[in-house]
């Protein structure tokens, strides 16, 4: 992921974001105008030079400034914190009490093990349907590919020894999984996230998606880790399972469809760091 700046139609820098991609696609991340800059100039040189690339932005008046210039709202999402205690480092707080979910008959949780088991693909497809608020990748080969990174580390992320899989007793295969893993930049939108939390869709792994999380959770904490963080979506009901478990709102981030056809030509910006 690349930091890049946003030109006016003159050439002038009107704004910061972060280049990067959702779904095997560009987006653009964290759209920030620079101190002086009215939202309205931003939407100007957005309309010039992101035509047909998905924004994201955390800030009210420079969405209503992309609506007006055209720009059509996909989703939103909420940044999400939780503070891990008894992690070092950690400040000393009481996480809100729930009840301890029981895995289900049949299925462990366990680490990963350091590579991604190739069934996990259709798992993660089957658990975000058309319909759902957080579908994307179409097939299991490409939900795979987006999974890889995040348990051996890649384009924006490193591992963490966080991630914990669920498998059925009678023939190892996967079913679900939770995977921590750090995001570039730091806290609360960097650092150790919560990248993933799916299982296979069934009454008979009822719970597991709790249980799943409450064991990552536990690994990050034994891991050193004094925060997770995570991204959900508005429309997701796991958000109420985030909420129980201690997880905060931080910030409201809305996604636009620029209009036009799609170009990717803003300028890197040199020696400055990426936080998303």
């Amino acid at each position: 992921m690349e930091t890049r700046e946003l030109l006016s139609p003159r050439g002038v820098p009107v704004a910061t974001y972060v280049r990067a991609e959702r779904d095997g696609l560009p987006y653009v991340h964290q759209l920030v105008p620079r101190p002086g800059v009215t939202p309205d100039a931003v939407a100007r040189a957005a309309t010039e030079h992101l035509a047909g690339l998905l924004v994201d932005t955390e800030l009210p008046g420079l969405r209503e400034s992309l609506e007006a210039a055209g720009a059509q709202v996909r989703h939103s999402s909420e940044l999400m914190q939780v503070a891990l205690s008894g992690a070092e480092g950690a400040d000393p707080g009481v996480e809100p009490p729930h009840p301890s979910p029981r895995v289900p008959d049949g299925v462990t949780i366990r680490r990963f093990g350091g590579t991604v088991p190739p069934e996990l693909g259709a798992v993660s497809v089957a658990a975000y349907p058309p319909g759902h608020p957080d579908h994307g990748a179409q097939d299991a080969a490409a939900a795979l590919a987006l999974l890889r990174p995040l348990v051996e580390g890649g384009p924006g992320w490193s591992r963490r020894d966080a991630a914990r899989l669920a498998v059925r007793d009678a023939d190892g295969q996967a079913v679900g999984a939770a995977i921590i893993a750090d995001f570039t930049g730091k806290p609360p939108r960097g650092g150790p996230h919560l990248a993933q939390l799916f299982r296979l869709p069934g009454d008979d792994l009822r719970g597991l998606g709790a249980a799943l999380l409450d064991a990552a959770l536990d690994a990050a904490r034994r891991d050193g880790c004094a925060t997770v963080g995570l991204q959900v979506n508005a429309d997701n009901p796991a958000r109420r399972l985030y909420l129980s478990r201690g997880f905060a709102p931080l910030a409201l981030s809305v996604a636009l469809q620029m209009p036009g056809a799609g170009r990717d030509p803003a300028v890197v910006s040199p020696h400055r760091p990426t936080e998303p």
